[in-house]
């Protein structure tokens, strides 16, 4: 040997220059998925967490009050399903929960919202950025179970007044690919039996 050989050849740095760039080509790869999985994630956080509260809402005021059966019926009857949910409260009010696309009830910048009327005033039930796309209601009995029928002088109904609640919602990420579409359901009874 001439002499002890100092450095790398073309090829060695090439082949090392190579293996570092899909290195970090893998792992930028990686970062990328994981951020955009977690925005994702908190998109659909904050959608459970709206849907919660909203059913919540209902839930409250279907189990401490009744079915309005009476303006149903001043109405032509309970539609099934229904697009509005007709309550009154053990506190006597008149409660209407419904979907809005009202740009004055529903916050921010979404194009529909579920909204509660409370004697006649109107507010959102669902946050800003909540995007409320399909609101029904399955309401049993479709007769008044506390009212007689006056020519049989039996009761309308004979069975709790249940409510199945539907609804989908769509919470938009900080980017449009962050979208999270959440449907959820839910029964009550009514606790109040007046016979």
């Amino acid at each position: 040997m001439i002499g002890a050989r100092r450095g790398l050849t073309l090829m060695e740095l090439l082949v090392v220059m190579g293996v570092f760039s899909l290195t970090v080509t893998i792992a930028s790869a990686i970062f990328i998925q994981s951020n955009r999985a977690q925005r994702r994630v908190l998109a659909l956080t904050t959608a459970q967490a709206d849907v919660r509260f909203a059913l919540e809402a209902i839930v409250r005021e279907v189990r401490g009050g009744q079915v309005d059966y009476a303006t149903y019926e001043r109405s032509g009857g309970v539609p099934i399903p229904a697009a509005a949910l007709l309550i009154k409260s053990a506190d006597g009010r008149h409660l209407k929960f419904h979907a809005s696309t009202d740009p004055t009830v529903c916050p921010g910048n979404v194009a529909g919202c579920l909204a509660v009327d409370v004697d006649g005033q109107t507010q959102s039930v669902t946050s800003s950025g909540v995007n409320l796309q399909s609101l029904t209601f399955f309401i049993s009995p479709q007769a008044d179970p506390f009212s007689v029928d006056e020519a049989s002088g039996l009761y309308k109904a004979d069975s709790q007044p249940l409510v199945t609640v539907s609804m989908k919602v769509k919470v938009a990420g900080s980017k449009t690919e962050d979208a999270a579409v959440l449907s959820a359901q839910t029964t009550v009874a009514s606790r109040a039996y007046v016979r």
